[in-house]
């Protein structure tokens, strides 16, 4: 219903800021109103901007015409409308009046910054929106030819979510790199293997990339979903890379074991016939719980569902059966203190 009425953007303007560094004149402040209004209703992905230049909207008046003649005046503004005609020193103090109130509107009083609200053709959380948005304080400055050192600032539930993305990505290249830090030492005690260590890290994370390539692929064509939940990435990271080096670690160090009792390809085939069971098991148990959240009406939850259970499926039927096995046959490194060749 209310689509039928205004556009998608209209539920999540964006709240824009311009501050200069010197106060500016009102012509100043006019003038650069009509350049950035002009220059973002020229973008494709804008739907309006409401502004000092055009308050109510792009090609909209501030007020509506006159009545006819033969309509009655209605209150003050009906009485003002109706003499502007016949009084013309009334005319220019409305005009006067309705300028003033509109200038104090959209810029502040020492007159050093200036508001306008941006709305998108897009919702605010799609994809779309948060890369237009992005990308909006560098089309605003462009169209000033002097900058009087303008600085953008935006406001809005689409501009929050950008900052909160921005700092999530950020926060994901830490925890990621602090994560695997701390477990890469944990499984060098263990092990006393660092390239066996290393190739198990290595083997987690490209377990998360074609998990999260996939899910993204699923959801793509599934349902047209323009992509992933951007906090998808980081929960799947965690649980993948916590539960997945669990199943890594239990099958290592059977193996170490194996390894001082038998040659390396003989340790490879009881270590994971005698560890296969129990983690095949605890990788479908992971899987099924975890990806109950898919039958959620939330899509972050739907995606970490699917994601989750597709992740604990490769871990526990790709990565623990084959490539830490074919690692170690290849290279004959089980992580004991000896290294057999591979026999």
């Amino acid at each position: 219903m209310a689509q039928r009425h205004w556009g998608q953007g209209e539920t999540t303007p964006i709240s824009v800021l311009l501050e200069t560094q010197a106060p500016l004149t009102e012509n100043q402040w006019r003038q650069a109103s009509r350049q950035v209004t002009d220059r973002l209703t020229a973008w494709d992905e804008v739907s309006n901007v409401r502004s000092l230049t055009w308050p109510l909207g792009r090609g909209k008046p501030c007020f509506a015409p006159s009545p006819p003649a033969s309509a009655p005046a209605q209150g003050a503004v009906g009485i003002v409308e109706t003499l502007a005609p016949y009084l013309p020193s009334v005319a220019r103090l409305a005009d006067d009046v309705r300028r003033n109130v509109i200038f104090n509107e959209y810029v502040d009083a020492d007159r050093r910054a200036m508001r306008l609200d941006v709305v998108l053709k897009h919702p605010g959380f799609s994809l779309t929106a948060l890369a237009a948005t992005e990308s909006l304080p560098e089309r605003i400055l462009s169209a000033l030819p002097d900058r009087h050192g303008a600085r953008v600032y935006m406001g809005g539930i689409t501009a929050e979510t950008l900052d909160v993305k921005h700092v999530t990505r950020r926060d994901v290249v830490l925890i990621a790199t602090l994560v695997l830090a701390v477990i890469f030492v944990m499984v060098l005690a263990l092990l006393r293997d660092a390239l066996l260590s290393i190739f198990m890290i290595v083997s987690t994370l490209l377990s998360y990339l074609a998990t999260l390539g996939l899910t993204y692929w699923f959801f793509r064509l599934a349902t047209g979903s323009e992509g992933l939940d951007w906090k998808v990435q980081i929960f799947l990271f965690v649980v993948m890379v916590a539960v997945g080096q669990d199943y890594n670690i239990y099958l290592a160090a059977r193996l170490a074991q194996e390894a001082l009792l038998a040659d390396t390809r003989e340790a490879i085939r009881r270590a994971v016939v005698r560890t296969g069971p129990v983690i095949s098991s605890c990788g479908v148990i992971m899987a099924a719980t975890l990806g109950s959240l898919a039958v959620g009406d939330i899509t972050l939850l739907t995606q970490l569902g699917v994601a989750m259970a597709l992740g604990m499926l490769i871990d526990t039927f790709v990565v623990r059966p084959l490539l830490l096995p074919a690692f170690a046959a290849l290279t004959g490194r089980t992580g004991s203190a000896r290294h057999k060749p591979v026999g």
